[in-house]
């Protein structure tokens, strides 16, 4: 099994492995924020709004109940943008801004709904309240499922390997198709279990270090909160 590794994990491979890993981490990061962005305006439309409410309903519910690499492939086909992964990106943020809108739509409607009626009263806008006094209060009730919601979004960027985006699994299905360049013999299971098995380390070590600290943060929130 050593030899085997040895003979797989090259410093080209190792490498290869890493930006394979860059590219997932940042697919994932413009998803979230791009995601939480969108997922803010369609949330507050939903819970606020009228006709634009029933828009955004609308837009949620066909999202949140279809498959994200649907519309990964429909972005592909239709989306004016010049590169194939900036066309990956508009689905993976519309997608998941339709899931984030719901989680920071029930964080808004936990806020008594006095606080902005005592904001009006102070002079406040309607937009100055929702940025002084109910998002921050919103978002710091909603940390634990806004979390879920990231480690999700860093595991279904291995859905762009469908695509020919090299991230994190299509780097590591390249590097199964040609392990016999490296190992000399024809690819057995034993390769299969080395490769995969260290992407599956690679996601469980990421996502279970965020739920962790994420844990640690939300103690300390709910502590300053008391």
């Amino acid at each position: 099994m050593m030899e085997e590794i040895a003979l797989i994990f090259t410093s080209y491979n190792i490498s290869y492995i890493i930006a394979g890993l860059g590219m997932t981490l940042l697919i994932a990061v413009i998803t979230l924020f791009g995601g939480t962005l969108l997922g803010t305006v369609l949330a507050l439309f939903n819970t606020y709004g009228k006709w634009s409410g029933k828009i955004a309903s609308v837009i949620v519910e066909i999202f949140r109940n279809t498959p994200l690499l649907l519309w990964v492939f429909v972005a592909i086909a239709a989306v004016p943008l010049p590169s194939l992964l900036s066309r990956a990106l508009v689905a993976t943020v519309i997608f998941n801004a339709a899931i984030i809108s719901e989680i920071i739509r029930g964080g808004l409607n936990s806020i008594p709904k006095g606080q902005i009626e005592a904001g009006r009263s102070q002079g406040f806008s309607f937009l100055q309240i929702m940025i002084y006094i109910i998002l921050p209060q919103t978002f710091r009730r909603i940390i634990p499922t806004l979390t879920s919601q990231s480690i999700t979004i860093i595991k279904d960027t291995s859905y762009l390997a469908q695509i020919g985006v090299a991230e994190l699994m299509f780097v590591v299905k390249k590097l199964m198709s040609t392990a016999n360049t490296f190992t000399g013999h024809p690819i057995t299971a034993q390769d299969v279990f080395i490769l995969f098995g260290t992407a599956a380390l690679i996601y469980f070590v990421i996502n279970f270090s965020l739920s962790v600290a994420v844990r640690k943060m939300q103690k300390k929130i709910d502590i300053t909160v008391k």
